[in-house]
């Protein structure tokens, strides 16, 4: 075992999303139009079982000129870096997006974790939310390994969950030990580094909030609680869908 189980995150872009960027950071630069990438993280330490995925990839069925991916990019990313789907011995979603939580049965032996309240939720979305939720993912689900988590949790040494409700009731931050401290995989709950550093003008638009919350969100009061719960973790943070990301090979 590496000591104090420390892993090794690769962040691994399978999909695009082309939007607004005032859709990922609330009401500001509306003006600035990007590729959103969309990552899975895999998780690697010395234990021969398998790797660990934070989110599964997304198909796009919807806006389909504004996306690019699918399940043969994923494949193709996670061979780049030697994962075997079927290696894959647990699986962790951030949420239940389909940006974030496709292709599920490409990982048939792994345990699945999300939240009770998210899964809840997915089957009954506010209206402006039903087209994020696949409704062929919900029915795997009910087939799959899945554990259904109640809160913050322990998922194995070295790797733990936080609830951080507010873009979705379900979302949750994953925890990560590794050799330089502990890496917070943020999912929608912090998708763009200019979300974390609203005043650092390398990021965008400078504002004076202390937090810019996503563009899509369930419950201002709970994201801003989370993103407090974020910070008292000590974390560094890894957004969702920043395209200073897809460059990174490794974290750290």
């Amino acid at each position: 075992m590496l000591q104090n189980h420390q892993f090794q995150v690769t962040p691994l872009k399978v999909a695009q999303i082309k939007l607004c960027k005032a859709e990922l950071t609330y009401n500001v630069d509306f003006s600035t139009q990007l590729w959103a990438p969309v990552f899975v993280y895999v998780l690697k330490d010395s234990d021969s079982k398998g790797v660990v995925l934070v989110d599964s990839g997304f198909e796009p069925d919807f806006a389909e000129s504004n996306t690019r991916g699918g399940r043969t990019q994923l494949k193709r990313a996670l061979r780049s870096v030697n994962v075997d789907p079927e290696k894959v011995r647990s699986l962790i979603l951030t949420h239940l997006h389909n940006d974030h939580s496709s292709f599920l049965n490409l990982f048939r032996q792994a345990r699945i974790f999300l939240q009770a309240t998210e899964l809840s939720y997915a089957h009954n979305p506010l209206p402006t939310q039903r087209l994020f939720y696949n409704r062929s993912m919900l029915k795997h689900l009910e087939k799959a390994d899945v554990e259904l988590l109640r809160g913050d949790r322990r998922i194995e040494t070295g790797l733990r969950v936080l609830h951080t409700p507010g873009h979705t009731p379900g979302s949750q931050t994953v925890l990560v030990d590794t050799r330089k401290g502990v890496y917070a995989l943020c999912g929608d709950t912090v998708p763009m580094f200019h979300n974390w550093f609203p005043s650092d003008a390398r990021f965008g638009t400078r504002v004076g909030w202390p937090r810019i919350p996503p563009g899509g969100h369930t419950d201002l009061q709970a994201w801003f609680e989370s993103a407090r719960k974020i910070e008292m973790s000590g974390a560094s943070i890894i957004p969702s869908h920043d395209p200073r990301l897809r460059d990174r090979r490794s974290i750290p």
